[in-house]
């Protein structure tokens, strides 16, 4: 905006303005963008649940229609992908699926942040990365599972 006034009575201040306001603009991204990437890091960290961002955003992957959507996650995977790690705790998978649909379960957000992984993240889930041992999938899993409670 200074920038438009400045070209009207110095039209070399122009370049010089708008140059710096586009570098601002960028730096404001970068910057949200980095705001982002920490959020989405403080989510592993328990602690960092007393920021109450931190615990508002685990929150938001603890809602009922975040939950519906990580059981058709669940099932679709069970039935369309040919993973011997799927296959091996297809029992578990089922009966998570079968929690994360029950409206009377709550789902601690720590745990629904854990299960939000383990189905999306190719990098850190167990169960997508053949990388990382087998049998941290079902101990991710229990762990996921452990976080359910009734609701009063």
């Amino acid at each position: 905006m200074l920038a438009i006034a400045a070209s009207t009575v110095r039209p070399t201040f122009a370049l010089p303005l708008f140059l710096a306001g586009l570098f601002v603009a960028c730096r404001s991204v970068i910057a949200g963008w980095r705001r982002e990437d920490l959020l989405e890091r403080l989510l592993d960290e328990r602690d960092a649940y007393t920021l109450a961002e931190v615990r508002e955003r685990a929150q938001r992957d603890a809602t009922r229609s975040n939950r519906r959507m990580l059981a058709r996650e669940i099932r679709w995977r069970l039935e369309f992908a040919e993973s011997p790690r799927i296959a091996a705790n297809a029992d578990q998978l089922v009966e998570l699926a079968e929690e994360l649909d029950d409206p009377l379960l709550e789902l601690d957000p720590a745990c629904a942040v854990a299960c939000s992984r383990l189905l999306t993240d190719p990098v850190t889930s167990p169960l997508l990365n053949s990388s990382l041992p087998a049998e941290d999938v079902r101990s991710r899993l229990v762990q996921i599972r452990s976080g359910f409670s009734s609701s009063p």
